[in-house]
């Protein structure tokens, strides 16, 4: 989270001493977000990504700007209607995943 964008775009490059925003995302999260995703590969374990599930770039934006706000004004926290939201998306996507692994053909 915390990508930042102006009404006439958004730098999503990380650079932190960009003029372009008045938010930023913080330097280090893409490399956190890529290294959980291989961690997760490495395991066999699922990586949800909430980056993704948000929007991706700038979605932190229009989620503070929607009424009601789903994100809080300092571009980092959902508000509660937010985190709600983002409940939804992943319990519907487990029981997607959850109804396709049923589906799978079982041996021995």
């Amino acid at each position: 989270m915390g990508y930042g964008c102006t009404p006439t775009g958004c730098r999503t490059d990380g650079d932190a001493q960009s003029t372009d925003c008045a938010w930023h995302e913080p330097v280090k999260l893409a490399s956190v977000r890529d290294l959980q995703r291989r961690i997760a590969a490495r395991h066999g374990w699922i990586y949800w990504d909430w980056f993704a599930a948000m929007g991706g770039a700038c979605s932190i934006d229009r989620m503070a700007a929607a009424q009601p706000p789903l994100a809080a004004q300092d571009h980092m926290h959902l508000s509660k209607p937010g985190y709600e939201a983002m409940a939804d998306l992943l319990y519907g996507d487990l029981m997607r995943a959850y109804e396709k692994w049923k589906a799978q053909p079982r041996t021995g």
